[in-house]
């Protein structure tokens, strides 16, 4: 059985229900498209990355044409095997040439751009192609289902390991989760074998190219399809991880959709599902296709700009290597992380004096040592205890060190950056045990 992933999705019932092959397509647009055709000779320097109608052949003259695109997406999972992997492409024109011509599809190895290729610079060196950069001619990864009458569209059958090879190369190595399958075409027939095609310019979205791919379900790790505006998360993310969202939190919960039902943990770490660890799994939608995530107090945000990590497994106990969400970017509001901040040091101290002492807060102190210099400066909360001060400072935002001496027995402070909750509590305890 199969199904389109991006129409239908199925319950699956683990324990009854045998693995599905699902199938994906892409088709890119105008704006998200990449394709070029280029030419040899004279020409070769030209770019036609903008031509809605692309064609490959050979002209009266000899010149050569080839068609080269690339198919991209970041809704992919990992480490998928893929089990079918076809081009469709639209015949804008046949050119009246016999349909008995056969095309060779080639597995580009190197990126390039749609607004600057051309032949003499799509190889690696000056020339045109370059066999380091693409399959050798006995790779050649296509054959042709159906015929190139015009106003058709013909399948070229791709290799399947060259395209489960392609995915999983190429995932995590741009943006979190993208994949690039770049692929160009020619034949090597008589004068005038050329056929017209369509490529991703072309104003009917019906007639772009596609590339559909059907992979086993069971050998695909879950991928992370939306953030939702809820908690401390936002929609900033689903167009860019690194646009901040917003929290007054600093163990800030995080609601998302996967592609998959799925078992979710979260932390301030870039690992797996397995190595984040039971401790830090989600407590909303497990097993499900909507998530709640809350990071724990072992990982409690103490930075003003802080990144947090979502990872994932799925019903096959398949997961990613590292995160499945990559570094999501969250901005905690200076004043809220002061205030945490206060609080904390404030139940480090009633930890470690339990009566008898006075706290302050934004209290400003002035110190003189041994060489008469004056020091002063302003401190988030200071305790006074018998003949004792203690006195701490969280930066956050905008804050800057006072940088004050000691003056032993009767005067410490501590001044504390990127601290988490726990650390800040224990650190003033652990100060003020030691010196009262």
């Amino acid at each position: 059985m199969k199904m389109k992933a991006a129409f239908l999705a199925f319950m699956i019932v683990l324990l009854i229900s045998p693995a599905f092959a699902l199938m994906k397509s892409f088709q890119p647009d105008s704006v998200n498209g990449t394709d070029a055709n280029i030419e040899n000779g004279t020409s070769g320097d030209t770019n036609y990355g903008s031509y809605a109608f692309p064609s490959v052949g050979i002209e009266t003259t000899g010149k050569r044409w080839l068609f080269s695109w690339n198919f991209t997406s970041k809704s992919f999972p990992q480490e998928v095997n893929v089990v079918s992997c076809k081009l469709n492409l639209y015949v804008h024109s046949n050119n009246g040439v016999t349909n008995n011509k056969t095309y060779g599809i080639f597995r580009v190895n190197r990126s390039w751009s749609e607004s600057t290729v051309t032949w003499n610079n799509f190889g690696s060196v000056a020339g045109g192609k370059n066999i380091t950069d693409f399959d050798s001619q006995s790779n050649i990864v296509a054959g042709r289902e159906g015929s190139f009458n015009t106003g058709t569209r013909a399948n070229f059958t791709l290799s399947n390991a060259y395209c489960t090879d392609m995915l999983n190369r190429n995932l995590g190595k741009y943006d979190k989760g993208l994949i690039m399958m770049s692929w160009y075409a020619e034949h090597s027939g008589s004068s005038q074998d050329r056929y017209f095609w369509r490529d991703s310019d072309h104003t009917t979205p019906a007639d772009r190219p596609i590339l559909y791919l059907e992979y086993d379900e069971e050998s695909g790790a879950t991928y992370i399809t939306g953030y939702n505006d809820e908690g401390s998360s936002c929609i900033n993310w689903n167009t860019n991880t690194s646009n901040p969202c917003e929290t007054d939190d600093t163990t800030p919960t995080i609601y998302f959709n996967t592609s998959t039902y799925a078992f979710c943990a979260v932390s301030k770490y870039d690992q797996n599902y397995t190595t984040m660890g039971s401790s830090r799994n989600c407590t909303i939608g497990e097993g499900t296709l909507e998530h709640g995530c809350t990071l724990t107090p072992q990982d409690s945000l103490s930075s003003e700009y802080s990144l947090v990590y979502i990872s994932c497994k799925n019903l096959f106990q398949n997961e990613n290597q590292t995160s499945t969400s990559g570094p999501l970017s969250i901005h905690i509001l200076p004043n809220d992380l002061e205030s945490d901040s206060r609080d904390n040091v404030e139940s480090g101290i009633q930890n470690a004096l339990s009566s008898d002492y006075t706290i302050f807060t934004d209290q400003k102190i002035y110190t003189r040592n041994s060489a008469n210099e004056q020091k002063v400066g302003t401190f988030d909360k200071v305790v006074k205890w018998m003949n004792k001060i203690w006195a701490f400072n969280i930066i956050t935002g905008n804050d800057t060190y006072v940088r004050m001496s000691n003056i032993s027995p009767v005067f410490y402070n501590i001044e504390m950056f990127n601290i988490s909750a726990a650390n800040i509590n224990s650190t003033v305890y652990t100060a003020i045990m030691a010196t009262k």
